[in-house]
């Protein structure tokens, strides 16, 4: 750090918001409670929109179903879920990712949620085909 410049603490949304990757946070029980932007733009919905509802609601779609099936099993078992590429419809072109879901543990090691990332292959996957 440069000691002409005074200490500042990057908060929480700013970390999220400079992801690439498609990032969602959910409570113990699949709640969204964080959204960052690229996620936003990957499955189609506001932030404004998504926060406050659980997994199976916002991603209703049948074609949307393992993204339901791999947040469950990660809390369910408290242990990392991956996959790789799957279709993520939404509302416009469809796009290519892969996905990990990682508990959240306390200090305690008591799980509290869990973490989606999505990344994006779509451009990768429209190159190679």
């Amino acid at each position: 750090m440069r000691a002409d410049r005074p200490t500042e603490r990057l908060g929480w949304t700013d970390v999220l918001a400079s992801i690439s990757d498609g990032v969602i946070v959910l409570d113990a029980d699949g709640v969204i409670g964080e959204i960052n932007p690229a996620a936003e733009l990957l499955i189609g919905t506001a932030a404004s929109q998504a926060i406050g509802l659980d997994v199976p609601t916002a991603f209703a779609r049948p074609a949307q179903r393992w993204i339901v099936d791999l947040v469950a099993a990660t809390l369910r078992e408290s242990v990392t879920h991956r996959r790789t590429e799957e279709t993520l419809p939404r509302v416009g072109p469809e796009v290519v990712v892969s996905a990990a879901c990682a508990p959240i543990f306390d200090a305690g090691g008591t799980p509290r949620g869990a973490v989606l990332v999505l990344h994006d292959h779509t451009l990768q996957h429209t190159i190679e085909t």
